[in-house]
């Protein structure tokens, strides 16, 4: 049976200094759909076991660069800390008990699978692969955990999370996918990288009636990028407020965050990422 092949992580013996609160859940090698394969991490809110006779079932956030979500062991630049707050909330409140997927990125591949759009620069050209990136994740990694856990499988609580290339690849998924994603929260989202493209399908995306339609948080860090505005506004930030307003003008609930301080890089998601999942799971306890 699938929900034999899951592992407690981190098995012993340890190598490095983990940093994984609460129950985390590890599958190995999954692959689909031709990409690269990786291991899925999954964290389980802290009542899960003892609610099964109950069959309780949970919201999901599935989350891009998973390595970074859960264990400095694990992660880049240090991990966003998301295990800590979803204890933290699901120790507050029983409406604040969830899910988290954490599915790492393809390393070399990242920008590929993460990219809706291919695009031609001075460094080459990328192969965009961000729909077969995203139908591995709908119908490979959502199956596997549909079946192995309790998930509640409306798409109100089934949300999509990703910081910078992350972020894009999470808001496309989002717009595009709106019967399956009914939230998405992008940090620093990466919207340059797709010359456009973003705001253009976010104007003419088929989106579904109002009560449908996915919830958004968005945010962006003043000290991220070099380019400015005429007006002194960080271009990141213009970028980001711009895919607000159009959001907000197609009837989708939007919470934006400017982080005066902030930069690029899991520090400051990790400050920001708590905003993040309580609107997630404020949505949640409003749709379902």
């Amino acid at each position: 049976m699938l929900h034999n092949q899951w592992e407690k992580y981190p098995q012993p013996p340890f190598t490095k200094q983990h940093t994984v609160t609460g129950d985390v859940r590890l599958l190995r090698g999954v692959v689909g759909n031709g990409l690269v394969a990786r291991d899925i991490y999954v964290y389980l809110p802290p009542r899960y076991e003892q609610n099964a006779p109950k069959n309780v079932r949970y919201p999901v956030l599935y989350m891009q660069d998973g390595q970074n979500v859960f264990d400095d062991a694990l992660s880049f630049m240090g991990e966003w800390g998301a295990d800590e707050t979803a204890e933290r909330f699901a120790t507050a409140s029983r409406e604040r008990e969830c899910i988290i997927v954490a599915i790492p990125n393809a390393g070399a591949d990242r920008m590929s699978e993460y990219s809706p759009w291919s695009r031609s620069s001075a460094r080459g050209h990328l192969l965009g692969k961000g729909d077969a990136y995203l139908d591995f994740v709908v119908n490979t990694v959502k199956p596997i955990i549909d079946l192995s856990f309790r998930t509640r499988l409306q798409a109100a609580a089934t949300g999509i999370a990703g910081s910078s290339l992350g972020g894009l690849i999470a808001l496309y998924a989002a717009i595009t996918r709106p019967h399956l994603f009914g939230f998405c929260a992008a940090l620093s989202p990466a919207i340059w990288f797709a010359f456009g493209q973003l705001d253009v399908l976010a104007h003419t995306s088929a989106l579904a009636p109002n009560a449908q339609r996915p919830r958004f948080y968005l945010d962006m860090g003043w000290r991220e990028g070099k380019s400015h505005t005429a007006e002194g506004i960080p271009v990141m930030v213009a970028d980001t407020r711009r895919l607000r307003d159009i959001l907000s003008a197609r009837g989708c609930e939007v919470q934006y965050v400017e982080d005066r301080a902030g930069r690029h890089n899991e520090t400051y998601w990790r400050r920001r990422f708590p905003k993040a999942l309580r609107l997630f799971l404020s949505s949640v306890s409003k749709q379902v």
